[in-house]
């Protein structure tokens, strides 16, 4: 449950107290997708803040992890997080942030997920996350259908190619892929519970 940062002029007293009764649910196990996007459009930049601040206060209010976006904002997404820490932490969706980015943000709960672009040569600066980061503060993604794997870059994204970033992670780490398989099972539950 969240709203998308681009869709920030939608929220409301209403909006917000909709979702704050959605997540409530058991089913609900995070607040995302929300943070600050300032690709499209950087003439409501104050309201994304504003929109992103209170969705942490509403994960922490029902103690759940956020999901978080962060294109073109990496600082301001990274100085509201440390002014408002979510207390259940969160994931970093499709990072594509700096290296000293992830080093400041991990010790606040955050850990960082990759999808398709991990697998392009010209990506030095996510394989950089990867290889210096924890091995439990990775985590893989599809972002489906956007941002397919190098070996499918023409097709719509889809689960099944969960594997390719998961394979690279694998190689610059050093690892076999059991274990990270392993360790991003151990780090998916420990966000959201048990896989059912």
């Amino acid at each position: 449950v969240g709203i998308y940062p681009t869709e920030a002029k939608t929220y409301t007293e209403e909006v917000e107290n909709k979702m704050i009764e959605l997540a409530k649910n058991n089913k609900v196990v995070a607040i995302g997708e929300i943070g600050l996007d300032y690709f499209w459009d950087t003439s409501y930049n104050d309201l994304q803040k504003e929109c992103f601040i209170r969705q942490i206060e509403l994960a922490n209010s029902v103690n759940k992890p956020i999901i978080v976006h962060s294109r073109d904002a990496h600082e301001d997404a990274y100085q509201i997080i440390k002014a408002h820490t979510p207390i259940k932490g969160g994931i970093m969706h499709c990072y594509s942030g700096e290296l000293e980015y992830a080093k400041k943000l991990h010790p606040l709960g955050m850990v960082f997920s990759f999808g398709g672009p991990l697998t392009f040569k010209d990506l030095t600066e996510g394989k950089e996350v990867v290889r210096q980061m924890p091995l439990d503060s990775i985590l893989i993604e599809t972002d489906c259908p956007s941002l397919p794997p190098e070996a499918h870059k023409d097709e719509p994204s889809e689960t099944s190619f969960a594997h390719y970033p998961g394979e690279v992670v694998a190689e610059l780490k050093g690892l076999d892929i059991e274990t990270v398989q392993k360790q991003m099972q151990e780090t998916y539950e420990r966000f959201f519970g048990p896989l059912k």
